[in-house]
């Protein structure tokens, strides 16, 4: 009689166990060893956005006219992934595949993507000639971008991926379960190698010299607006001594305030905002490569190293540009003292063949020869200011022609570390730029500047 309760009671349970189960196999189709995931809970976006936004969302997040009758379950979350291979690709639930069938062969005779072929008991189109679309009774997917001789071999992967089983998935990867501790309607977890290589320095600080940035992981909420996409979040390590390292190096970032606020624009490539104790920060900077490798040449000159031990307080590190395959670097930053202007009569006597440093102003010089030109120097307030000519630097001291607006202002304002960038001018210089962007647009819609805040 007690095993009879006992059964009773414990079938609903394991039903509704087994019915909790399937509910997520879809995400099996995403690979495990994704170096990159996104979330978007569709259904908080639409009430974020009201009952009008709805259609506009699910529009966008696939990228179909008729979203109601699209064969897509909106009620799960919708993926994006960054594959190991270095394909991007979205992934989302199935409720009926007959009703996408029936969508993409409405498409198809738009001519905006090719008649549906069969493989594996999956269906695979092409859209917009270089995004294979396929889909099973569970699983839609779309990977890319992929054109020319490539097309059969990803769509032999994209096979395997829609019929991959748990343990092939990524619901049991480090990634996905830290994904899906973050509470937000989009959400990003990602290793830093996923991001262009300028991006990826900041993310890096603290990281050890034996580390590198594969075992750097970044999460965040996603939030965009008017063409700007914000990302708030942190970084960590599953490694315990990369990660141990990692939070150390944060607490070196104190609160930002709005002292390089009106100097910081939305039209430089790039800018890293940060308030610290340059004798704190200065070590973080020096065991990381990238950062340290844009003042390799001038440190050769002068004493770089000197100089930021004297900074505490905000420092603004603009890229302005490209000067051929390389950045160009401004900076500007409040000093507690500039003791080391004792020292530049010695770095004058001191410099290299080839190179000179002259007087520009008061307490200003300027860095020639050798392909170099750096200006530097001390302004009202002990405010340092450098950059590659000397509109750049003295553009440090004084207020953009195109600042951040007081909503962005006051949204930045408090952050530990502020990281910008340009979308449209990396786009220019960095093909891979713009695919991610074109990836996002759908999404997004016109994206011009990302960026991300530390927590």
């Amino acid at each position: 009689m007690m095993r009879k309760i006992c059964w009773r009671l414990m079938l609903p349970l394991l039903l509704l166990s087994l019915a909790a189960c399937s509910g997520d196999d879809y995400l099996n189709a995403i690979p495990s060893e994704s170096q990159a995931l996104m979330s978007i809970d569709a259904s908080r976006l639409m009430e974020e956005n009201g009952a009008d936004g709805k259609t506009d969302v699910l529009r966008k997040v696939l990228g179909i006219d008729h979203v109601a009758d699209c064969g897509i379950d909106f009620s799960a979350k919708v993926f994006l992934f960054e594959s190991p291979e270095g394909d991007l690709g979205l992934c989302a639930k199935m409720s009926s595949a007959s009703d996408l069938q029936g969508c993409l062969e409405r498409l198809a005779v738009k001519g905006r993507c090719e008649p549906l072929t069969d493989r594996d008991d999956c269906h695979f189109t092409t859209l917009s000639g270089s995004w294979l679309l396929g889909y099973n009774d569970d699983v839609l997917m779309v990977i890319g971008p992929v054109v020319g001789e490539a097309k059969a071999r990803k769509r032999q992967q994209l096979a395997r991926y829609l019929n991959a089983g748990e343990e092939e998935g990524v619901k049991t990867s480090p990634l996905f379960q830290r994904l899906d501790t973050i509470q937000a309607p989009m959400a990003l977890v990602a290793r830093a190698e996923a991001l262009p290589d300028l991006l990826v320095a900041p993310f890096t600080l603290g990281l050890p010299s034996d580390a590198d940035p594969s075992q750097v992981i970044i999460e965040a909420r996603m939030v965009s607006a008017d063409g700007w996409l914000r990302i708030e979040g942190n970084t960590s390590s599953l490694n315990p001594r990369v990660d141990e390292a990692l939070r150390e190096a944060n607490q070196v970032f104190r609160p930002i305030t709005d002292a390089y606020m009106s100097t910081a624009s939305p039209d430089m490539l790039g800018c890293l905002l940060v308030n610290v104790d340059g004798g704190q920060f200065l070590p973080l900077l020096q065991a990381n490569k990238a950062l340290r490798a844009l003042m390799v040449g001038v440190n050769t000159v002068i004493d770089m190293d000197n100089i930021i031990r004297g900074v505490d307080g905000d420092m603004l590190l603009a890229f302005t540009g490209f000067s051929g395959d390389s950045p160009r670097v401004a900076m500007g930053a409040k000093l507690d003292q500039s003791d080391w202007l004792a020292d530049v009569d010695y770095w004058m006597r001191s410099c290299p063949p080839g190179m000179a440093i002259t007087r520009w102003g008061n307490d200003a010089y300027r860095v020639h020869g050798a392909d170099m030109d750096f200006y530097f120097g001390v302004g009202d307030g002990l405010r340092f200011y450098a950059g590659s000519d000397s509109v750049e630097a003295k553009s440090m001291l004084s207020t953009s022609t195109r600042p951040l607006d007081d909503k962005a202002r006051s949204e930045l304002m408090g952050k530990r570390m502020v990281l910008a960038a340009n979308l449209r001018q990396w786009s220019a210089h960095q093909p891979e730029v713009s695919t991610v962007v074109e990836c996002l647009k759908p999404l997004f819609g016109e994206l011009e500047v990302i960026i991300f805040c530390l927590r």
